[in-house]
């Protein structure tokens, strides 16, 4: 009964309204309905960009880094192991110590681009560990290196069983440590652009169905003062 009366109450009072007031409220509802979307669409559209600039410059990039990093790393462990089947042959242990040389530098072209995509805290430690065991593989290497040139094998085998060989191995697993976070964090930031499309797309054709609504029930009840005389 109370409801009943309060409804009747403001459509006394719309009515008391002259029909510049009621198309000047009922502008105004439908302006601020039609600003609204546009301001969710914009901050909607807005965060998906930047969660996809963050896929594309960031997470997708440091892949193709990693890989070009695990790429030389694999190719240093296997002149390195190389190297030993060249260990009597003084020029083809000098082609295996050149090519040894440009994979690092290879490697450091590669790391010197993925760098800078480094942000998260885990993934500092990940690249930290990736490089720790980069250097000491590097390191090894070159003992194995210098004791294949001075003609002593069985002990360049002895190390590189004993340190070298679980280094690399120690690299090996950082360096997927590293892949997997980042294409985790990759499918992990799709699903929240996805996410982010869905609530925004319901948020507008919600308040564009409101705004429907109003502008009915707007014209239905200005309709009968602007039509009759």
């Amino acid at each position: 009964m109370a409801q009943a009366d309060m409804t009747a109450g403001f459509a006394g009072r719309l009515n008391t309204l002259s029909i510049r007031s009621k198309l000047t409220a009922a502008f105004f509802v439908l302006l601020a309905l039609i600003g609204t979307v546009g301001f969710v669409a914009v901050d909607r559209f807005s965060t998906m960009n930047t969660m996809v600039s963050d896929i594309d410059d960031n997470y997708l990039m440091s892949l193709v880094y990693l890989d070009d990093m695990r790429a030389s790393a694999m190719e240093y462990r296997a002149n390195l192991t190389r190297a030993f089947i060249a260990a009597k042959d003084a020029e083809q242990r000098a082609a295996v110590e050149k090519r040894l040389g440009e994979i690092v530098a290879e490697y450091g072209k590669a790391d010197a681009k993925y760098a800078p995509t480094v942000s998260a805290p885990e993934e500092t430690a990940l690249y930290g560990e990736v490089k720790k065991q980069w250097g000491a593989y590097v390191d090894h290497a070159t003992v194995v290196m210098n004791m294949l040139r001075d003609g002593k094998v069985d002990d360049a085998t002895a190390y590189m069983v004993k340190e070298t060989v679980p280094t690399g191995s120690a690299l090996a697993a950082a360096l997927k440590k590293d892949v997997d976070f980042n294409a985790a964090t990759a499918i992990k930031i799709a699903g929240q652009i996805a996410q982010a499309y869905s609530s925004g797309r319901d948020t507008i054709l919600i308040l564009v169905g409101v705004a429907v609504m109003l502008a009915v029930g707007a014209g239905y009840m200005l309709a009968p003062g602007i039509t009759t005389p």
